[in-house]
């Protein structure tokens, strides 16, 4: 079943964002009208926590990047937690695990998917 879906990573994350979205389609869990959100993409004036609300609220799940960055940034926490607060399915791609764990354990429910030696 594939899902739309709001993938959230740390900008220096980027590559490992592309590639987990090819993975996820490959496995058949996301289509192709995956949301990636960077920070050029919220128009000017716009309210970027109300920008990634609304992103998040039209998709089905959240892809999380969880890399050192990823679990260190404030943005990432804000749209994990707004997520799972939605009831959102939560997936998250690591390579290998970040030091900073808190994120996952402030969560209700995830499925994790791990790529290779990525991140």
């Amino acid at each position: 079943m594939t899902s739309k879906v709001f993938v959230s990573y740390a900008l220096k994350d980027r590559k490992l964002a592309e590639a987990a979205k090819k993975e996820l389609e490959k496995r058949g869990h996301v289509s192709d009208d995956t949301v990636f959100v960077d920070v050029q993409d919220v128009p000017v004036g716009e309210d970027i926590r109300q920008f990634l609300k609304s992103k998040i609220e039209a998709s089905d799940a959240l892809v999380v990047v969880l890399t050192d960055a990823a679990a260190s940034s404030q943005w990432i926490n804000y749209e994990v937690g707004l997520a799972d607060a939605l009831g959102k399915r939560i997936i998250v791609v690591t390579g290998k695990e970040p030091k900073d764990q808190r994120l996952l354990a402030n969560l209700s429910n995830y499925q994790t998917v791990k790529l290779g030696d990525a991140g």
